[in-house]
């Protein structure tokens, strides 16, 4: 072997040799670093306990159990103040937790007013959309879009009662495109069933705003509140 051959050989592995090392520190296209995951962190218990008694202050306000709505409220004004320095603390934004300070205070004001239970059940709701966000500030194993779900449902369960169709449609417009995403998660954890039900579910509340038949159109919404339970289920196994 020549001189030059066995130049050309010691650099032909020098180089070889120098491959993987790039490409661990390069990482993803460019040479930038993969962005790391979020880590999840455990939700507070006082944060749960606030959605706990904000649904529980919706099913009470639609069954008409006045006294019990106020007792709600009034606990969960407790709960969120002892539990909004935290959250403020963990890195929720200013914004959503003035949503939530609106709308705890927009209950307790539909229970003092004595406002009419379809009313007072709309502002127990109003407390589930800034509750989600409050939940996503901890990358829980469900989604905190699912809860955005249970508040849309029950958005488009009180539309029906009213009638309100223009707010009703778009509000199942916002619970499809917060559901998009979300599917492909829930079929690959094992919920396939559900999520063609939810499918299901979704389709029927778009026939029935075409057809005008709110009794339908209720159904499905609740339907569709059955089986966001179904995919915390699926989601948190």
């Amino acid at each position: 072997m020549t001189k030059q051959n066995t130049w050309i050989r010691w650099s032909v592995l020098a180089v070889l040799a120098l491959v993987p090392a790039c490409g661990a520190a390069g990482g993803a296209a460019g040479g930038e670093p993969a962005e790391p995951e979020p880590d999840a962190a455990a939700v507070p218990a006082g944060l749960e306990a606030v959605e706990s008694a904000a649904e529980d202050a919706y099913d009470d306000a639609l069954a008409g159990r006045s006294e019990a709505v106020a007792a709600r409220a009034s606990k969960l004004q407790d709960r969120w103040d002892a539990l909004r320095s935290r959250m403020a603390a963990d890195g929720a934004g200013a914004g959503t937790l003035r949503s939530m300070d609106t709308a705890v205070a927009g209950l307790a004001s539909a229970v003092e007013r004595g406002a009419g239970r379809l009313e007072v059940a709309r502002a127990a709701n109003a407390v589930g959309a800034p509750v989600a966000e409050l939940f996503a500030v901890y990358h829980p194993p469900v989604p905190a879009s699912v809860l955005r779900l249970d508040y849309l449902g029950r958005e488009v369960a009180l539309d029906a009662m009213e009638s309100s169709h223009d707010a009703a449609s778009a509000h199942v417009d916002e619970l499809a495109s917060t559901w998009e995403p979300l599917r492909g998660r829930v079929r690959e954890a094992g919920g396939a069933r559900v999520a063609e039900a939810f499918d299901d579910s979704v389709r029927t509340m778009r026939e029935s705003l075409a057809s005008g038949n709110d009794a339908t159109l209720r159904r499905a919404a609740e339907r569709a509140l059955e089986l966001v339970d179904g995919m915390e289920r699926v989601l948190g196994a």
